[in-house]
Protein backbone atom coordinates (compact mmCIF):
# COMPACT_ATOMS: atom_id res chain seq x y z
CA UNK A 1 0.00 0.00 0.00
CA UNK A 2 1.57 3.28 -1.12
CA UNK A 3 0.47 5.21 1.95
CA UNK A 4 2.46 2.91 4.29
CA UNK A 5 5.43 1.85 2.15
CA UNK A 6 8.95 3.22 2.61
CA UNK A 7 10.72 5.11 -0.18
CA UNK A 8 12.86 2.05 -0.94
CA UNK A 9 9.79 -0.18 -1.12
CA UNK A 10 8.06 2.32 -3.43
CA UNK A 11 11.10 2.29 -5.74
CA UNK A 12 10.96 -1.51 -5.94
CA UNK A 13 7.19 -1.59 -6.45
CA UNK A 14 7.49 1.00 -9.22
CA UNK A 15 10.12 -1.10 -11.03
CA UNK A 16 7.91 -4.18 -10.78
CA UNK A 17 4.86 -2.36 -12.13
CA UNK A 18 6.74 -0.89 -15.10
CA UNK A 19 8.22 -4.31 -15.87
CA UNK A 20 4.73 -5.83 -16.02
CA UNK A 21 2.87 -3.00 -17.80
CA UNK A 22 5.17 -0.60 -19.67
CA UNK A 23 3.79 2.93 -19.79
CA UNK A 24 4.78 5.92 -21.86
CA UNK A 25 6.24 8.67 -19.70
CA UNK A 26 7.22 12.27 -20.31
CA UNK A 27 10.17 14.39 -19.28
CA UNK A 28 9.59 15.70 -15.76
CA UNK A 29 6.68 13.36 -15.07
CA UNK A 30 6.54 11.80 -11.59
CA UNK A 31 6.49 8.07 -12.21
CA UNK A 32 7.09 6.66 -8.72
CA UNK A 33 4.13 4.79 -7.25
CA UNK A 34 2.39 6.95 -4.67
CA UNK A 35 -0.95 7.59 -3.06
CA UNK A 36 -1.46 10.23 -5.75
CA UNK A 37 -1.33 7.87 -8.73
CA UNK A 38 -2.20 4.43 -7.37
CA UNK A 39 -5.82 4.67 -8.55
CA UNK A 40 -4.65 5.18 -12.14
CA UNK A 41 -2.46 2.09 -11.78
CA UNK A 42 -5.41 0.08 -10.45
CA UNK A 43 -7.50 1.20 -13.42
CA UNK A 44 -4.71 0.17 -15.80
CA UNK A 45 -4.36 -3.23 -14.14
CA UNK A 46 -8.12 -3.77 -14.43
CA UNK A 47 -8.00 -2.91 -18.13
CA UNK A 48 -4.95 -5.16 -18.67
CA UNK A 49 -6.61 -8.10 -16.87
CA UNK A 50 -9.81 -7.68 -18.89
CA UNK A 51 -7.89 -7.60 -22.18
CA UNK A 52 -5.79 -10.62 -21.17
CA UNK A 53 -8.86 -12.66 -20.26
CA UNK A 54 -10.51 -11.86 -23.57
CA UNK A 55 -7.31 -12.75 -25.46
CA UNK A 56 -6.69 -16.07 -23.70
CA UNK A 57 -10.32 -17.19 -23.45
CA UNK A 58 -12.27 -15.61 -26.30
CA UNK A 59 -15.08 -18.16 -26.03
CA UNK A 60 -15.62 -17.84 -22.26
CA UNK A 61 -18.72 -15.87 -21.30
CA UNK A 62 -17.62 -13.25 -18.79
CA UNK A 63 -19.90 -11.75 -16.17
CA UNK A 64 -21.02 -8.26 -17.11
CA UNK A 65 -22.70 -5.84 -14.72
CA UNK A 66 -24.20 -3.57 -17.36
CA UNK A 67 -25.77 -4.98 -20.53
CA UNK A 68 -25.58 -2.77 -23.62
CA UNK A 69 -27.86 -2.36 -26.61
CA UNK A 70 -26.60 -0.41 -29.59
CA UNK A 71 -28.71 2.59 -30.55
CA UNK A 72 -29.12 2.84 -34.29
CA UNK A 73 -28.53 6.26 -35.80
CA UNK A 74 -31.90 6.12 -37.52
CA UNK A 75 -33.75 5.99 -34.20
CA UNK A 76 -35.27 9.05 -32.56
CA UNK A 77 -33.45 8.08 -29.37
CA UNK A 78 -30.08 8.54 -31.08
CA UNK A 79 -31.14 11.97 -32.32
CA UNK A 80 -32.38 13.04 -28.87
CA UNK A 81 -29.27 11.87 -27.02
CA UNK A 82 -26.99 13.43 -29.62
CA UNK A 83 -28.83 16.77 -29.34
CA UNK A 84 -28.73 16.61 -25.53
CA UNK A 85 -24.97 16.05 -25.42
CA UNK A 86 -24.16 18.66 -28.07
CA UNK A 87 -26.19 21.28 -26.21
CA UNK A 88 -24.83 20.49 -22.76
CA UNK A 89 -22.04 23.05 -22.50
CA UNK A 90 -21.54 26.63 -21.42
CA UNK A 91 -18.26 26.81 -23.41
CA UNK A 92 -16.11 27.68 -20.39
CA UNK A 93 -13.23 25.39 -21.36
CA UNK A 94 -10.92 27.13 -23.80
CA UNK A 95 -8.72 24.06 -24.33
CA UNK A 96 -11.69 22.44 -26.11
CA UNK A 97 -12.68 25.04 -28.70
CA UNK A 98 -14.44 22.61 -31.00
CA UNK A 99 -17.76 20.81 -30.88
CA UNK A 100 -18.37 17.26 -29.75
CA UNK A 101 -19.00 14.65 -32.45
CA UNK A 102 -21.06 11.73 -31.18
CA UNK A 103 -19.96 8.55 -32.96
CA UNK A 104 -21.78 5.72 -31.19
CA UNK A 105 -24.41 5.36 -28.46
CA UNK A 106 -25.26 2.31 -26.37
CA UNK A 107 -28.19 2.04 -23.97
CA UNK A 108 -27.84 0.13 -20.70
CA UNK A 109 -30.79 -2.27 -20.61
CA UNK A 110 -30.57 -3.63 -17.05
CA UNK A 111 -31.41 -1.10 -14.34
CA UNK A 112 -30.01 -2.29 -10.97
CA UNK A 113 -32.69 -3.22 -8.43
CA UNK A 114 -30.72 -1.35 -5.77
CA UNK A 115 -31.04 1.85 -7.80
CA UNK A 116 -34.81 1.45 -8.11
CA UNK A 117 -35.14 0.86 -4.37
CA UNK A 118 -32.99 3.91 -3.65
CA UNK A 119 -35.23 6.05 -5.86
CA UNK A 120 -38.26 5.00 -3.82
CA UNK A 121 -36.50 5.64 -0.51
CA UNK A 122 -35.23 9.10 -1.49
CA UNK A 123 -38.66 10.05 -2.89
CA UNK A 124 -40.06 9.70 0.62
CA UNK A 125 -37.52 12.23 1.91
CA UNK A 126 -37.30 14.71 -0.97
CA UNK A 127 -38.44 18.24 -0.05
CA UNK A 128 -39.06 19.40 -3.66
CA UNK A 129 -36.07 21.77 -3.75
CA UNK A 130 -34.50 21.52 -7.20
CA UNK A 131 -31.20 22.87 -8.48
CA UNK A 132 -31.68 24.49 -11.94
CA UNK A 133 -30.20 22.32 -14.67
CA UNK A 134 -29.90 22.90 -18.39
CA UNK A 135 -30.85 20.49 -21.15
CA UNK A 136 -32.52 17.72 -19.16
CA UNK A 137 -34.63 15.08 -20.90
CA UNK A 138 -38.22 14.45 -19.85
CA UNK A 139 -38.35 12.82 -16.41
CA UNK A 140 -40.69 10.08 -15.25
CA UNK A 141 -42.88 10.49 -12.18
CA UNK A 142 -40.51 8.61 -9.84
CA UNK A 143 -37.50 10.47 -11.27
CA UNK A 144 -39.14 13.78 -10.44
CA UNK A 145 -40.12 12.63 -6.96
CA UNK A 146 -36.53 11.68 -6.05
CA UNK A 147 -34.85 14.47 -8.08
CA UNK A 148 -33.12 12.05 -10.44
CA UNK A 149 -31.22 13.86 -13.20
CA UNK A 150 -29.26 12.84 -16.29
CA UNK A 151 -25.61 13.89 -15.82
CA UNK A 152 -22.26 13.26 -17.49
CA UNK A 153 -19.31 11.24 -16.22
CA UNK A 154 -16.05 10.92 -18.16
CA UNK A 155 -13.36 8.27 -17.86
CA UNK A 156 -10.32 7.06 -19.78
CA UNK A 157 -11.08 4.65 -22.61
CA UNK A 158 -9.08 1.83 -20.99
CA UNK A 159 -11.37 1.99 -17.93
CA UNK A 160 -14.66 1.50 -19.79
CA UNK A 161 -14.43 -2.28 -20.02
CA UNK A 162 -13.86 -2.77 -16.30
CA UNK A 163 -16.69 -0.35 -15.41
CA UNK A 164 -19.11 -2.28 -17.62
CA UNK A 165 -17.90 -5.61 -16.21
CA UNK A 166 -17.72 -4.87 -12.49
CA UNK A 167 -19.28 -1.44 -12.01
CA UNK A 168 -18.01 1.86 -10.72
CA UNK A 169 -15.74 2.12 -7.69
CA UNK A 170 -15.66 4.99 -5.25
CA UNK A 171 -12.18 6.24 -4.28
CA UNK A 172 -12.92 5.72 -0.58
CA UNK A 173 -13.26 1.98 -1.25
CA UNK A 174 -9.63 1.75 -2.39
CA UNK A 175 -7.29 1.12 0.55
CA UNK A 176 -4.26 3.37 0.75
CA UNK A 177 -5.35 5.79 -1.96
CA UNK A 178 -4.83 9.50 -1.41
CA UNK A 179 -7.59 11.49 -3.10
CA UNK A 180 -6.21 14.47 -4.97
CA UNK A 181 -8.12 16.80 -7.24
CA UNK A 182 -11.38 15.77 -5.57
CA UNK A 183 -12.54 19.10 -4.24
CA UNK A 184 -15.57 17.70 -2.44
CA UNK A 185 -14.36 14.39 -1.07
CA UNK A 186 -14.32 10.79 -2.23
CA UNK A 187 -17.56 10.50 -4.15
CA UNK A 188 -18.51 9.94 -7.77
CA UNK A 189 -18.42 13.23 -9.68
CA UNK A 190 -20.76 14.25 -12.48
CA UNK A 191 -21.12 17.33 -14.65
CA UNK A 192 -23.86 19.02 -16.63
CA UNK A 193 -21.26 20.22 -19.16
CA UNK A 194 -19.72 17.66 -21.53
CA UNK A 195 -16.51 19.72 -21.80
CA UNK A 196 -15.89 19.35 -18.07
CA UNK A 197 -16.27 15.56 -18.26
CA UNK A 198 -14.25 15.30 -21.49
CA UNK A 199 -11.20 16.50 -19.60
CA UNK A 200 -11.07 13.12 -17.86
CA UNK A 201 -11.35 11.16 -21.12
CA UNK A 202 -8.70 9.86 -23.50
CA UNK A 203 -8.55 12.86 -25.80
CA UNK A 204 -5.24 14.36 -26.89
CA UNK A 205 -5.59 17.53 -24.87
CA UNK A 206 -7.58 16.12 -21.95
CA UNK A 207 -7.03 18.56 -19.08
CA UNK A 208 -7.05 15.92 -16.33
CA UNK A 209 -6.18 12.72 -18.23
CA UNK A 210 -3.34 14.24 -20.30
CA UNK A 211 -4.48 12.00 -23.13
CA UNK A 212 -3.67 8.77 -21.29
CA UNK A 213 -5.57 5.50 -21.46
CA UNK A 214 -6.38 5.52 -25.17
CA UNK A 215 -7.07 2.30 -27.10
CA UNK A 216 -6.23 1.73 -30.76
CA UNK A 217 -9.18 2.15 -33.13
CA UNK A 218 -11.42 3.59 -30.39
CA UNK A 219 -12.17 7.20 -29.51
CA UNK A 220 -13.11 8.71 -26.15
CA UNK A 221 -16.12 7.76 -24.00
CA UNK A 222 -18.50 9.43 -21.60
CA UNK A 223 -21.40 8.02 -19.62
CA UNK A 224 -24.79 9.63 -19.30
CA UNK A 225 -25.73 8.54 -15.79
CA UNK A 226 -29.06 8.72 -14.04
CA UNK A 227 -28.12 10.32 -10.72
CA UNK A 228 -30.40 10.59 -7.67
CA UNK A 229 -29.74 14.05 -6.25
CA UNK A 230 -32.61 14.07 -3.74
CA UNK A 231 -32.10 16.97 -1.33
CA UNK A 232 -28.87 18.53 -2.59
CA UNK A 233 -26.45 20.32 -0.25
CA UNK A 234 -25.26 23.37 -2.19
CA UNK A 235 -21.68 24.60 -1.74
CA UNK A 236 -19.77 27.42 -3.41
CA UNK A 237 -16.24 26.55 -2.31
CA UNK A 238 -14.11 23.44 -1.85
CA UNK A 239 -15.07 21.25 1.13
CA UNK A 240 -14.16 17.69 2.01
CA UNK A 241 -17.07 15.26 2.43
CA UNK A 242 -17.29 11.53 3.08
CA UNK A 243 -21.06 11.76 2.74
CA UNK A 244 -23.63 14.57 2.44
CA UNK A 245 -24.64 16.35 5.66
CA UNK A 246 -27.57 14.87 7.56
CA UNK A 247 -30.87 15.39 5.75
CA UNK A 248 -29.20 15.64 2.32
CA UNK A 249 -28.55 13.07 -0.40
CA UNK A 250 -25.93 14.73 -2.61
CA UNK A 251 -23.53 17.66 -2.85
CA UNK A 252 -23.70 20.23 -5.65
CA UNK A 253 -20.97 22.76 -6.35
CA UNK A 254 -22.52 26.04 -7.48
CA UNK A 255 -20.58 28.42 -9.73
CA UNK A 256 -21.98 31.48 -7.94
CA UNK A 257 -19.08 31.31 -5.47
CA UNK A 258 -16.38 31.54 -8.12
CA UNK A 259 -16.09 27.86 -9.10
CA UNK A 260 -15.75 27.36 -12.83
CA UNK A 261 -17.92 24.28 -13.13
CA UNK A 262 -21.08 22.92 -11.65
CA UNK A 263 -20.33 19.53 -10.14
CA UNK A 264 -22.72 16.94 -8.76
CA UNK A 265 -21.35 14.43 -6.26
CA UNK A 266 -22.93 11.34 -4.73
CA UNK A 267 -21.23 9.12 -2.17
CA UNK A 268 -23.12 5.86 -2.56
CA UNK A 269 -22.98 3.55 -5.57
CA UNK A 270 -26.73 2.95 -5.36
CA UNK A 271 -27.35 6.64 -6.13
CA UNK A 272 -26.55 6.35 -9.84
CA UNK A 273 -26.22 3.99 -12.77
CA UNK A 274 -25.04 4.46 -16.38
CA UNK A 275 -28.04 4.93 -18.65
CA UNK A 276 -26.07 5.50 -21.86
CA UNK A 277 -22.49 5.00 -23.02
CA UNK A 278 -21.33 7.42 -25.69
CA UNK A 279 -18.25 7.23 -27.90
CA UNK A 280 -17.19 10.64 -29.18
CA UNK A 281 -14.50 12.71 -30.81
CA UNK A 282 -13.67 16.40 -30.48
Amino acid sequence: IAAKASEKELDELTKILYSKIPKRTYVGEKIKLSGDNIKNWLDDLDAFESALNNFESPTVELSVKYLLKYVDKNQNLWYNINRLVESSTRNRHSYLPGKIKVLNIWEVTNVPDSFIEKQKAVACEFTNVYFPLIFQPARTDIEQKCNCQCLIHGSRTCNIGSILSTGFRLPKELIGVTINGAMFGSGCYHASDWKKSAGYCSIKNGYFSNGSGAINNREAFIFLNDVILGNPYIVSRSQNFNSPPKGYHSVIADTKGGLQNEEFIVYNLDMFYPRYLIEFAV
